[in-house]
């Protein structure tokens, strides 16, 4: 493994880990892209996250911690199901 004192943001870290990173990604996006969270409020949790681990000298476990801390984030600002149907009931139009 390279010095990974730098590590961080796409680019930096090695290729598995960014491959890691595109999947956990890609199942974020089809998990809450189309609900009540917008795919960018995803993103952009992914991002703080990544950010968070910027200097990682060990990279084994980076997309687990990352979607464990997006996943904690996406959880505290989920609807609930039932205010979501509500809402989508009143803008429906008659």
């Amino acid at each position: 493994m390279a010095d990974t004192a730098g590590a961080g943001p796409a680019g930096r870290w090695d290729e598995a880990v960014e491959r890691q990173l595109e999947r956990l990604e890609a199942r974020l996006v089809a998990e809450f892209g189309d609900g009540p969270i917008a795919g960018w409020t995803m993103r952009e949790h992914l991002a703080a996250a990544r950010e968070n681990y910027v200097g990682a000298r060990v990279w084994n476990y980076l997309s687990i911690l990352i979607e464990r801390d997006v996943r904690s984030q996406l959880s505290r600002n989920q609807i609930p199901l039932a205010s979501a149907e509500a809402a989508g009931a009143l803008t429906e139009p008659l």
